[in-house]
């Protein structure tokens, strides 16, 4: 069956044009970051499966043809993309949701196309070798202010220092949507990074209903959701709300306003449909908003959005360096200690310190096992990895020729691990829990749903010569971890090791006994090939007896089905499925032996470099016998054993276990023990039972010498 879910709404990445270093108080992943949130409790929301695929924004030019240009780049190399943000400035007055496209403006017709024709241009560029199905996402930066006057502090991009139309309508009489300060006079007007301007009230419902109706205009030229940035850190710690607030004109705290201007954002989204591709599409609307972040509560760091509306994480402005790696990693473990799911990396910072070349790949390397993986921020020529690859590179002499080639790998990567990113966020919401899981800031370490392991290395390379680094790894306890380079390789749980890594190697790992649903369309990550696009690809690390619910992504919104995967080692393992609905299914499964015999499969083969068995199988309900199965718990197979010796009519009746379902054996006999097999005396032939076991009467002469019996196969 389909489900729905819960849906509250979802999330964009943002940012602000202020730079933070650190934060004012910060704050170590523990208990103590723990902040209550009450107004809207409830599980992590379901994220729409199209926002787990890659993200990209730039924040030097705003305009349509640096934004299409920014998108052919990537794509171009074969680098995939899945949603552009179009940061602040875009709009006429911040925010008035109209696009800036009078003449001589950003997003004019005299400089490109107008801005639905930009929007249409992004959902129907597929790039090279059908990576993207769907198109490209676009997101739109937003506050909730109206301005009264502009800073104009981005070199000359925001929009002009004047009023906005809107800003004396939200002041007067009945229509007062704007909070006021109780201990200034019933103020009205307050200072943010971008100028002065009205807060509008979010515990209004009037308000909100007109501040976001002025949004639908985006959501029907295809807009797919915002970038909700921090304005609310920037009213009084105390505010009065509207009369028409739920509050009724009571004075709230700024903590009380964050909780509403996030959700209900996300529950206004959560009533449109947004028209993608010519058709209405309902629960596919996103924020991307501040989980836990130093900038929240009067940038004095804090919680953001309740996690019951927050679909995508972002956790605020941070330097591209190692040092902002760092912090930017403990903001995001904060984040997922209080609770939020479904986290993002911004990749290469913000501003303030630029990336360098080790630092931007190796954050990629990270952000590609994240929730949401993010590149973009006002240093745009650092960003950018094929700069680093030219002539001319960003900074320094020093021409790199792996940029491109690791920055494509994490990011497809990331675009493969879709399905099982979208089941993790279903997961999360129906449990409670989070995607990422087990977070350490001292070894920089997170799983990735119950399956991958990572950490980040968070320093450039020593020695610097050999681009290499000596990871410290500490392994979770309770299971064994495979080496995703070196896939015969194991770590037990609770073992440390170090590893070297050289700049274009992370630390990843794979729990034994995982099963991982991906989406393979191009052999970049060596998880398939391009016949592999539009077939359900599922990886499997046998260990024992395995099993998930898989819930499978229908579309690009939030409705899944449930499919039930399982795979069993053995001498007579297996794969199984049950699921709703046929498809065409292709399993990649880890043995360390060819099988004898594979009944139900469609076609297979075995590679035995990799070690690596794979099978296609169209279906719903089905079940693929293989013998051996040799994966993680048995490498070798357990050989077949003579259990028992019986007369019974005058036969002597031998049985056993262990066999190879349906594999042919023979027992033979001597009167000499010794004597090679080749001078046994055959006594018969036959095949093992479905369960590997076998039983035979034989005709035993009892005044005959003493005789030997043997089981050999085949």
């Amino acid at each position: 069956m389909e489900h729905y879910g819960i849906f509250r709404g979802d999330t964009v990445k943002m940012k602000t044009s202020l730079y933070y270093a650190a934060a004012a108080t910060l704050c170590l992943v523990s208990t103590t970051c723990m902040q209550a949130q009450t107004a809207f409790p409830g599980n992590p929301p379901i994220t729409p499966r199209w926002a787990y695929e890659p993200w990209v924004w730039e924040d030097d030019t705003h305009t349509t043809a640096s934004s299409e240009g920014l998108v052919t780049n990537y794509l171009s190399r074969n680098i995939p993309v899945g949603v552009i943000i179009l940061d602040s400035p875009w709009s006429t007055s911040y925010t008035d949701f109209h696009f800036n496209s009078a003449a001589g403006k950003q997003y004019a017709d005299s400089t490109g196309p107008a801005p639905q024709t930009m929007i249409s241009w992004f959902s129907m560029n597929t790039g090279n070798n059908n990576t993207q199905s769907n198109g490209v996402r676009v997101v739109c930066w937003m506050v909730g202010m109206v301005d009264k006057t502009t800073s104009q502090d981005d070199g000359g991009k925001d929009p002009p220092n004047v009023e906005d139309p809107d800003y004396p309508s939200v002041l007067s009489g009945s229509n007062n949507y704007a909070l006021s300060d109780p201990d200034n006079g019933g103020n009205q007007l307050f200072t943010y990074w971008k100028g002065t301007a009205a807060a509008i009230d979010f515990s209004s419902p009037a308000a909100v209903n007109w501040f976001m109706g002025q949004a639908s205009n985006l959501l029907a030229m295809g807009v797919s959701g915002f970038k909700v940035d921090v304005s609310d850190s920037y009213i009084p710690a105390t505010v009065q709300t509207t009369p028409g607030s739920v509050f009724g004109g009571a004075n709230i705290t700024r903590a009380q306003f964050t909780e509403y201007y996030y959700a209900k954002i996300v529950d206004w989204l959560g009533t449109q449909s947004i028209i993608w591709n010519g058709s209405n599409r309902t629960n596919e609307g996103i924020t991307i908003a501040r989980p836990w972040s130093y900038q929240e509560t009067g940038l004095n760091g804090g919680t953001g959005a309740p996690v019951s509306h927050l679909t995508a994480g972002w956790c605020g402005d941070f330097a591209g360096d190692f040092a902002g790696f760092t912090t930017q990693l403990t903001d995001i473990y904060n984040s997922v200690t209080n609770g939020y799911s479904a986290c993002g990396y911004e990749v290469g910072g913000y501003n303030g310190n630029h990336p360098s070349h080790d630092s931007l790949l190796r954050e990629a390397e990270y952000a590609a096992l994240m929730p949401v993986m993010e590149n973009g921020g006002s240093n745009a020529k650092y960003h950018e990895p094929w700069l680093w690859d030219s002539s001319t590179p960003p900074t320094g002499s020093t021409v790199f020729t792996d940029t491109v080639s690791t920055y494509r790998y994490y990011a497809t990567l990331h675009h493969n691990l879709v399905p099982f990113q979208f089941h993790t966020g279903v997961n999360a919401n129906l449990t409670g829990t989070t995607a990422m899981a087990q977070v350490d800031t001292t070894t920089h370490r997170h799983l990735l749903g119950n399956a991958l392991l990572t950490f980040a290395v968070t320093s450039d390379a020593s020695p610097v010569n050999t681009g290499s680094n000596l990871v410290t790894l500490d392994f979770p306890s309770g299971n064994l971890w495979i080496n995703w380079w070196n896939q015969s390789q194991t770590y037990n749980g609770g073992s440390a090791t170090n590893l070297n890594y050289n700049i274009d190697t992370a630390p990843i790992f794979v729990r034994a006994g995982a099963i991982i649903p991906v989406n393979v369309d191009n052999g970049y990550t060596g998880l398939g090939d391009t016949n592999s696009s539009g077939k359900d690809t599922v990886l499997m690390f046998p260990y024992e007896t395995n099993q998930m619910v898989y819930h499978r992504p229908l579309g690009d919104g939030i409705t899944y089905e449930d499919v039930t995967i399982s795979v069993a080692e053995g001498n007579n393992g297996s794969v199984q499925v049950s699921s709703p609905t046929s498809r065409s299914w292709l399993f990649k499964v880890k043995t360390f032996a060819p099988p004898q015999t594979v009944v139900g499969a469609d076609a297979w083969s075995y590679n035995s470099a990799s070690n690596l068995l794979t099978l296609s199988k169209t279906g719903a309900a089905f079940t693929v016998s293989l013998s051996p199965l040799l994966g993680y718990g048995i490498q070798t197979p357990t050989p077949p054993v003579i259990r028992s010796l019986a007369w019974a009519g005058g036969n002597l009746v031998l049985s056993g276990a262990n066999g190879v379902a349906g594999q042919p054996y023979r027992i033979i006999t001597s009167s000499n023990v010794s004597l090679p097999i080749a001078s046994w005396t055959p006594v018969l032939t036959n095949t093992f039972a479905g369960d590997g076991g076998y039983t035979n009467s034989l005709t035993v002469n009892p005044t005959a010498a003493d005789g030997f019996f043997r089981l050999v196969t085949p």
